[in-house]
């Protein structure tokens, strides 16, 4: 049951960690933009970098490790 928390947990994180980029990535970009423009981001070709995806493995591990200490005490 300690694994399947921490998984959860771990994902949570990911899902997070997504929102929460895609809002400071999008406010960041359309600070300098003129009235009535808009930000496009690329969701697809985003998730085939690997920076991206080391990023979601490292977010994962930390939050699976969080839980685990936490829960396994």
């Amino acid at each position: 049951m300690v694994y399947v928390k921490s998984t959860l947990v771990g994902m949570v994180a990911v899902f997070l960690f997504v929102i929460i980029w895609l809002v400071v990535f999008s406010m960041w970009v359309s600070r300098g933009l003129p009235p009535n423009e808009a930000v496009g981001v690329d969701l697809v070709s985003l998730a085939k970098q690997w920076k991206p995806q080391l990023i979601m493995l490292l977010v994962f591990a930390a939050g699976f490790y969080w839980e685990f200490k936490r829960v396994s005490k």
